[in-house]
């Protein structure tokens, strides 16, 4: 037998702003959308976030907000994630397994991730939101 030896895999350091879209709960149910350490002290630690959508780039942004604004998102304390299952079942994407997002700078109070590889449920994606 001839073994090869494997290289350790990179890891996101926590100082880089990623965004994670995933499923949890019973049954996997629920579609959550979690900001990294990075990416809430990118933010100043926010209380809550709205979110823009590009459908013709398939562009994600997350913009901080004050938790009265109507379309606002409130983040958890401890962990940063919020509940998005039905927006992302509005936007057509299949998030069947968690994944990582790199994170951009989008303007001064938002984060952008890219989502055009992201497998989609339907052709309903790329509709205006």
């Amino acid at each position: 037998m001839a073994f090869q030896d494997l290289d350790k895999p990179g890891r996101v350091t926590a100082a880089a702003p990623t965004i994670s879209l995933g499923r949890s709960g019973r049954d996997n149910e629920q579609t959550y959308l979690s900001l990294n350490a990075g990416a809430m002290r990118a933010f100043g630690d926010p209380v809550a976030i709205r979110l823009a959508w590009d459908p013709v780039d398939a562009l994600l942004a997350v913009i901080i907000c004050p938790p009265d604004d109507p379309r606002a998102y409130k983040l958890t304390a401890k962990t940063g994630r919020v509940s998005v299952t039905q927006i992302v079942r509005q936007l057509g994407l299949d998030v069947t397994d968690t994944r990582r997002f790199q994170a951009r700078p989008h303007g001064r109070t938002g984060l952008v991730i890219d989502l055009s590889d992201v497998p989609t449920a339907s052709t309903y994606r790329r509709v205006a939101a």
